[in-house]
């Protein structure tokens, strides 16, 4: 079974890469001697460098998977005729269905909910 290596934080990698700086040690001899893993070595010398960033730095905020709306219920919500006739609402690629009698107020504010514009 391979033995996971102790992470370091970033603060910790510069003074490793600055000791190796200070040092006269090739690559593979300091790695080895600090039984360092030579790929990580590398790519902390790389960030150290400004020639990369760490991972954390190319991750991207995830979008929010779910919107919470409220809509505010009118106190006698109009009895829709026997056929149910619906009012289409279409927001972007977003079809909404509503009642005939939905106020106007209460559609806008879940467009603008769906459009995440609060």
């Amino acid at each position: 079974m391979v033995q996971r290596a102790e992470r370091r934080s970033a603060a910790e990698w510069s003074q490793i890469v600055a000791e190796f700086k200070a040092g006269s040690e090739t690559g593979q001899a300091f790695c080895d001697r600090l039984g360092l893993h030579r790929v990580t070595f590398g790519k902390w010398c790389r960030i150290t460098l400004g020639l990369s960033k760490p991972r954390q730095a190319y991750r991207r905020p995830s979008p929010a998977r779910f919107v919470p709306v409220t809509i505010p219920t009118p106190p006698a919500f109009p009895t829709p005729p026997a056929n149910r006739e619906r009012l289409t609402v279409y927001a972007g690629d977003v079809r909404i269905e509503c009642p005939m009698g939905l106020g106007v107020e209460s559609i806008a504010q879940l467009v603008k909910a769906l459009r995440h514009e609060r």
